[in-house]
C-alpha cells in the first residue's frame, strides 16, 4: 500500500508540473500575440499616412504668394528687388530616353527544379502578407515588367512530408508518439525495468455461525516476484516510412511466498535467471498526418519461444498485430494504439497448451516542456483470454491487466537521451509498481 501511495503521489507531482509548464507556454504565446497585434497596429498607421504624404509636393518659393508686402513697407523697387533675389530652379538636362529592356523583353523564368510548383496569386499574395510560409516544393515567379510572360512548366506536385514536432523529435519509440527512422538510420537502445508484484490469497476450511463467527483453519498465501527485466532493442530504418526492430530480453527473478495457517506460516525465497523470448517487429507508415487527421502506422511483431517456459517465455509462438495513431499539435503529441495478440498451442512440459489471445489499447500524450525536455503519460489496458490445457479451459487464467504510466525524456545531444518512466498497476492481475530507464542512441 505504501509502494501504490507513493507511485500516486508521483504521478500528481508530475502532473501538476506538467500543468505548470503548459500555463507558462500559455502565457507566454499570449505575451507573443499581443506583440505581434500591437506589430500589424503600427503598419497599418503607417498604410494610412502614406497616401497623405503622397499628396505634399514640394513647391519652389517663386511659387508662393506673398501677400501684402506693402504692409512692410515694401513698395516699388524694394519689393521687386525681393522678389528677385529669389532664385530661379535649375534646369535640369535633358537627357535621351532609352528602352528599357524590362519593357521590351519578358524577364526570363528561372527553371524549376524536380518537386516545385508555381506559387498562385492567391499564395503570392499570403506570402507577401506574412499569412503564409513559402512550403516545400512551392517557387513564387513574377514579372519584373508588363509584358507578355510565358506559361511556367507544369511539374509534379508531390505532398511534401509532415514537419516533426518538439515532442514528436524528443519521444524516444513509436510507441509513445515518435517518429520512424529515416532511411539508413540505426537505433540502439538498452532498457532497464524494475517491477514489484504481490497477490495475497486466503484459503478457509470449516463454518461459520450467524455469517459472523467462524470455526475451522484459515490459511493464507502471500507471494512477492521482484523483476528486473534488461534488453536491448535494435531498430533500422529501410525507407522513411519502414522500420525494423528486433528485441532481446533477460531476466532476474526474486520470488517470496508465505503459505499455511496463519498461526504458522511458511517462507520460502528463491531467485532465477534466464533470457525472455526475442521478438521482431515491423512498423510501416501508410498514411501522412494532415491537419485534419492523425498519422496511421501498422505494426506486427512475432515473438518466438526461445526463453525457458513457463518461468521466462510463453513457450509457443506469438502474433501481434496493431495500428498506431499519432497526431500532434506542437508542443503537445497525441498517440493511441489498438493491438490484437495472436498465441498458437504448444508443447509445454509434455503438455498441450495455449495461453489465449489478447487485445490491448492505450492512450496517452507528449508534452514538450522545452527543445530538450518533454513529459509523457499514457494509460493501457489488456485483455487475456481464457488459456486452456489439453483442450480444457484453465479457470482463473483470464486476466485484465490496466496500467498508468507517466515518464520525463530528457536530450543530452541530438542523437543521445534519457528516457524514465514510472507506472501503477490499477487491477489486481496489473503489476503493483513498474520504473523504466532506457538510453536510446541514433546514428
Amino acid at each position: 500500500m505504501n509502494s501504490n501511495r507513493l507511485t500516486q503521489l508521483a504521478l500528481v507531482l508530475m502532473v501538476a508540473a506538467l500543468l505548470a509548464g503548459q500555463w507558462r507556454e500559455s502565457k507566454r504565446f499570449a505575451l507573443l500575440e499581443a506583440k505581434v497585434a500591437m506589430l500589424q497596429q503600427d503598419v497599418e498607421n503607417q498604410q494610412a499616412v502614406q497616401p497623405v504624404l503622397a499628396k505634399l509636393e514640394p513647391r519652389h518659393p517663386q511659387d508662393i504668394e506673398l501677400p501684402g508686402l506693402e504692409q512692410f513697407g515694401l513698395e516699388g523697387a524694394e519689393a521687386a528687388l525681393m522678389t528677385a533675389s529669389i532664385p530661379e530652379p535649375r534646369a535640369r538636362r535633358a537627357r535621351p530616353v532609352r528602352e528599357s529592356r524590362l519593357v521590351t523583353e519578358p524577364s526570363p523564368i528561372p527553371q524549376l527544379g524536380p518537386g516545385w510548383r508555381e506559387l498562385t496569386e492567391e499564395e503570392l499574395g499570403m506570402v507577401v502578407a506574412g499569412e503564409l510560409a513559402p512550403a516545400a516544393g512551392m517557387a513564387g515567379i513574377a514579372a519584373a515588367g508588363p509584358g507578355p510572360t510565358p506559361a511556367a512548366p507544369t511539374l509534379p506536385n508531390p505532398e511534401p512530408p509532415a514537419a516533426e514536432s518538439t515532442a514528436q523529435q524528443l519521444a524516444p519509440r513509436v510507441e509513445k508518439g515518435g517518429v520512424l527512422l529515416r532511411k539508413g538510420r540505426t537505433q540502439i537502445e538498452p532498457t532497464v525495468s524494475y517491477s514489484h508484484l504481490s497477490k495475497n490469497r486466503v484459503g478457509l476450511s470449516g463454518f461459520s455461525i450467524f455469517d459472523v463467527i467462524f470455526i475451522g483453519e484459515i490459511q493464507a498465501e502471500e507471494v512477492d516476484r521482484d523483476l528486473v527485466t534488461s534488453s536491448l532493442n535494435v531498430r533500422h530504418g529501410l525507407t522513411d516510412t519502414l522500420q525494423v526492430e528486433v528485441e532481446l530480453p533477460a531476466q532476474f527473478q526474486r520470488e517470496e511466498t508465505l503459505s499455511g495457517p496463519i498461526e504458522d506460516r511458511i517462507g520460502d525465497v528463491s531467485h532465477h535467471a534466464g533470457a525472455n523470448d526475442i521478438s521482431a517487429a515491423m512498423y510501416y507508415q501508410f498514411k501522412r498526418e494532415t491537419q485534419n487527421a492523425p498519422a496511421m502506422i501498422a505494426h506486427a511483431r512475432v515473438k518466438m519461444p526461445t526463453g525457458d517456459a513457463p518461468r521466462f517465455g510463453s513457450g509457443v509462438w506469438g502474433l501481434k498485430t496493431g495500428l498506431l495513431f499519432v497526431k500532434s499539435s506542437d508542443p503537445v503529441v497525441l498517440f493511441s494504439n489498438l493491438g490484437y495478440t495472436h498465441t498458437f498451442s504448444g508443447d509445454i512440459n509434455g503438455v498441450d497448451v495455449n495461453p489465449g489471445n489478447s487485445f490491448e489499447y492505450n492512450l496517452g500524450m507528449a508534452y514538450a516542456l522545452n527543445y530538450n525536455l518533454a513529459a509523457n503519460a499514457s494509460f493501457e489496458q489488456v485483455f487475456v483470454g481464457e488459456s486452456t490445457s489439453r483442450d480444457r479451459p484453465v479457470l482463473g487464467s483470464r486476466l485484465i491487466v490496466a496500467n498508468l504510466k507517466a515518464g520525463l525524456t530528457y536530450a543530452l545531444t541530438k542523437n543521445f537521451s534519457v528516457d524514465f518512466s514510472v507506472g501503477t498497476g490499477l487491477t489486481e492481475d496489473s503489476p503493483d509498481f513498474t520504473a523504466t530507464l532506457s538510453f536510446p542512441y541514433t546514428f
